[in-house]
């Protein structure tokens, strides 16, 4: 019930009073239970303001409070146990110097020496072969030998019979005695005249000149077959000849009844026709014949001709020598018989040539097995050299890495009879990160760790060359160095899997601030140093980088742990240095407010 509603009840009972309604005990006690149902809303309207008045305040301290800012704080310090950077690195370990001894010959073990893992000194017995392979070896070579001595008395008689027939051929060669004498085959006239002079060579078959009649031209015509019965032979044609605009007479000669198909289609037979030169006409001018049917029609042929010569004919030689009579000029008229070249002849020493050329091959023959027969008795030297061999022998001190011979094991030729190694000194073969190359050098003191019989051994190593060729696995840049050793006590073994330290920089008492209090600016490293004043060398960073009551002062920073750097220039001992910010209240004892190394948290 709400307020008004209880004053309007309240009104009600009044005038009820004041115009005699009714009185007594029981309105009073409705009367009374009207005031606690009064009381009782006016309680609970207090109790929900004062929860909602609760949140109100509530929400402003979580949402509209500024949170207080705090910073966690260090000290620059000098670390008493120093600081040092060093390189670290793995490898193979093997021997400064190893030999695998090979067996000389295929034989059989009589005796041996020898085990792994024992000493043995130059020049002792490590093993006796037997001499079986070496006595077969030098007796299958002589037989070698023998073979080709025969070889060579076979050829000197062939030798002796080519020189023989050699002899024969040289008889007959100069026995024959012919003149080469080039006649002219018909009258004409001669072009293409190849210049010689008298004692010139002439070869078999050479071309010398062309020899051409020019006394009568001939020009091939073809004609239709519609003209077929209308041409004879010896019938006169008129001959035009555009280039010098002259007519001239011709008679047929000769009618061939070929089927040549013009690009019209018109198939055609040819007709050869004679012509007198007067002089003027040469081979290839064009010209046209044209004759009268016996009706008076004038008969043309398909296509117009071109003029060519009776009769030509290359002049060749058919002999070979030097030239004594040469008659042949260009343009020149010859009779038919005349002489037109005569050579002296020269016998042919091809043959002899040939038996010469036999007679080298077969003694190059003879001086090619002569050359073997030195090559294998080098070869039974080489045997009855490995004789003492088959005593083998240590090439040098050290120890027995690897043994294979056994009295009584068959060896093959090239296999192992044994590995003997100096172990005094090793070497590590190893390799080294790319940023750490420009840090080692040859002649660096190294540690060299390895796993002995009584867990892991260190032993002094010096690094002995550093390769400039890098080797890239996958992105991961390394350099090949090489590590010696002193292995005199340390017992390592070739194959050893070794990993190696190197100390490339040392400070026995370095200033340092935890790593988180270096900052990393647009102007370089900084630490920021809690300050009364601002000192000299500080800097200016951005607005809000550099908190309240700080200062902003570049460092040099060198060697680092996980935690801890090196500070060589910019601060000194004793400064408190910013790390951060930390939501660390400033009323918690030091053990809820200390970070790791000693920062403190407090109020900023």
């Amino acid at each position: 019930m709400t307020q008004a509603e209880t004053l309007k009840e309240q009104e009600t009972s009044q005038q009820q009073a004041s115009t005699g309604g009714p009185t007594g005990p029981r309105n009073q006690k409705r009367k009374n239970l009207r005031r606690a149902k009064i009381i009782k809303n006016i309680i609970i309207t207090l109790v929900v303001f004062a929860i909602l008045g609760g949140l109100t305040v509530a929400s402003y301290f979580v949402f509209f409070k500024p949170k207080p800012v705090y910073y966690a704080t260090s000290f620059v310090e000098i670390l008493p146990e120093g600081m040092k950077t060093t390189v670290d690195g793995w490898g193979q370990a093997r021997s400064v110097n190893s030999l695998e001894i090979k067996v000389p010959v295929d034989g059989t073990v009589l005796e041996s020496y020898i085990s792994e893992s024992m000493m043995v000194n130059e020049g002792d017995v490590l093993c006796v072969l037997d001499q079986v392979t070496v006595d077969k070896e030098i007796e299958r070579i002589q037989k070698i030998i023998d073979q080709l001595n025969k070889d060579i008395i076979a050829e000197q008689d062939k030798i002796t019979k080519t020189q023989k027939d050699m002899q024969e051929v040289n008889k007959k060669q100069y026995d024959m005695q012919k003149a080469a004498m080039l006649y002219f085959p018909f009258s004409g006239k001669v072009r293409d005249v190849v210049k010689q002079n008298i004692g010139d060579k002439v070869t078999v078959g050479e071309q010398l000149a062309t020899l051409y009649d020019d006394s009568t031209m001939i020009l091939r015509q073809y004609f239709s077959y519609g003209y077929e019965s209308d041409i004879k032979v010896g019938m006169t044609a008129e001959v035009s000849i555009p280039a010098s605009m002259a007519i001239v007479s011709g008679k047929v000669s000769s009618i061939e009844k070929i089927r040549n198909i013009q690009p019209d289609g018109t198939i055609t037979f040819e007709v050869v026709i004679k012509i007198d030169n007067p002089g003027a006409l040469v081979k290839d001018m064009t010209a046209t014949a044209t004759m009268k049917s016996a009706s008076g029609e004038t008969i043309l042929p398909s296509a117009t001709g071109k003029l060519d010569y009776i009769k030509e004919q290359t002049l060749v030689s058919g002999s070979a020598g030097p030239i004594v009579t040469y008659n042949l000029h260009d343009y020149y008229e010859y009779k038919e018989g005349d002489l037109a070249v005569e050579l002296k002849f020269e016998p042919d020493e091809s043959a002899v040539k040939g038996y010469q050329e036999l007679i080298k091959s077969y003694e190059a023959t003879i001086t090619a097995k002569n050359e073997e027969i030195i090559t294998n008795q080098a070869l039974i030297k080489d045997q009855e050299d490995i004789i003492p061999k088959l005593t083998v022998r240590a090439p040098m001190t050290g120890t027995v890495m690897y043994a294979a011979c056994e009295v009584g094991k068959k060896m093959t030729k090239g296999g192992t009879i044994c590995n003997v190694a100096e172990m005094q000194e090793m070497l590590l073969d190893g390799t080294i990160e790319q940023i750490y190359f420009s840090q080692m050098s040859v002649g660096m003191a190294v540690d060299v760790k390895f796993q002995g019989p009584n867990g892991e051994s260190v032993v002094q190593g010096v690094v002995q060359t550093i390769s400039l060729e890098a080797k890239n696995d996958y992105g991961w840049v390394t350099y090949p160095c090489v590590i010696s050793i002193d292995n005199s006590t340390a017992g390592i073994l070739p194959g050893f899997g070794l990993s190696f330290s190197a100390v490339i920089d040392y400070d026995p008492a370095p200033l340092v601030v935890p790593i988180t209090a270096v900052k990393n600016t647009d102007k370089g490293e900084c630490v920021f140093v809690k300050l009364e004043e601002k000192p000299a060398n500080a800097i200016e960073l951005g607005e809000g980088i550099v908190p309240p009551g700080f200062y902003a002062i570049p460092v040099v920073c060198g060697m680092s742990t996980y935690d801890k750097i090196q500070i060589k220039e910019g601060v000194t001992e004793g400064m408190e240095v910013f790390i951060g910010e930390v939501d660390t209240d400033p009323s918690a004892s030091p053990s809820e407010s200390e970070e790791p190394g000693g920062v403190i948290a407090y109020r900023g």
